[in-house]
């Protein structure tokens, strides 16, 4: 969903971009499997072959989760399943009922609805439950045992996101939890980029939009121009080397002013892509500077009231 931007295509699409990040194995028996402390590529997430589908992806803010959900969507998708995303936040209710009623809404809300009926009598095996971001979920750790373990008697397709909180829930738990609450999970952390995601992603960059014209010594000579600044950028460890910062440092460098981000952290990336996007749609330099006051002013006004978000009608009031 990022409005990044590239010299040689108008419209970027996630596969234009997209790299399957490394996973590390969170569970000891998985660990033995792929060899402990050894990474793996997240392509085998992809495996259709098996009976059931269910892994806990852990993520850090931006590391890539989101993005993950969409690709796992789009790819069972064109495998035959019926993929249903959920946002976390929206789970209020540990009973099943309630969570059919979401599940619903979400199919009628991301499919035609007037197939709702064929979708609630579809076999369970041929559903993929995408629940992103469940450490955003309001339920306390009890009832949210309890909705999983709903869920995993009637879904063998189950995929959830979140953060290390739902490490720490597992940990934390208490007595009367006999079992751990993603027990029957394959548990990965997504992992920061290295040098070889790096250098994949670089490729993918400099040659979209020009896949069949671009020569292999001019491909070269920006692939090592890129990611030497990049190295340099990201060998300070003031960002995470995960795609949404590596991708504003590449879209920076076509602009000419890489080293501008060489000293910043998070706010400065999000800086640079907001102001992008208001170039993109021709505001002038005086426009764009009343623009960006004006969204300092709401952003410390959302602050100061403690709000997600403001209506539109309400932004006429605002000062």
């Amino acid at each position: 969903g990022a409005p990044f931007l590239h010299p040689y295509k108008n419209q970027i699409l996630l596969g234009d971009i997209f790299i399957f990040p490394d996973l590390l194995s969170r569970k000891k028996e998985e660990q033995e499997k792929f060899e402990s402390g050894k990474a793996i590529n997240s392509i085998a997430l992809f495996d259709y072959k098996q009976e059931k589908h269910r892994f806990l992806l852990i993520g850090e803010e931006k590391s890539g989760k989101t993005t993950m959900c969409k690709r796992l969507f789009e790819s069972y998708y064109n495998n035959q399943y019926i993929p249903l995303y959920i946002q976390g936040d929206s789970l209020k209710h540990s009973c099943l009922d309630d969570f059919i009623k979401v599940l619903n809404k979400a199919f009628s809300n991301q499919y035609n609805k007037d197939f709702l009926e064929y979708f609630i009598q579809l076999s369970s095996e041929k559903k993929l439950i995408i629940i992103d971001d469940f450490h955003e979920c309001k339920l306390n750790t009890k009832y949210k045992s309890s909705l999983i373990q709903e869920l995993i008697n009637v879904f063998p397709n189950i995929i959830i996101t979140g953060n290390e909180i739902l490490e720490i829930e597992d940990i934390i738990k208490g007595d009367g939890y006999s079992k751990p609450i993603y027990g029957d999970f394959e548990e990965y952390k997504i992992m920061e980029f290295g040098h070889f995601k790096r250098s994949e992603l670089i490729t993918k960059w400099h040659t979209m939009g020009r896949e069949h014209l671009i020569e292999e010594a001019e491909l070269l000579k920006n692939h090592d121009k890129s990611q030497q600044i990049m190295d340099s950028i990201i060998g300070n460890n003031l960002v995470p080397s995960y795609p949404i910062f590596l991708l504003t440092l590449l879209q920076t460098m076509e602009i000419g002013n890489p080293h501008s981000l060489k000293e910043s952290t998070y706010g400065y990336y999000y800086y640079a892509l907001i102001f992008q996007s208001l170039a993109r749609v021709g505001l002038s330099h005086d426009d764009l500077d009343a623009y960006l006051n004006y969204i300092s002013e709401l952003a410390y006004y959302l602050f100061y009231k403690k709000l997600l978000e403001v209506a539109e009608s309400n932004l006429s009031s605002f000062h």
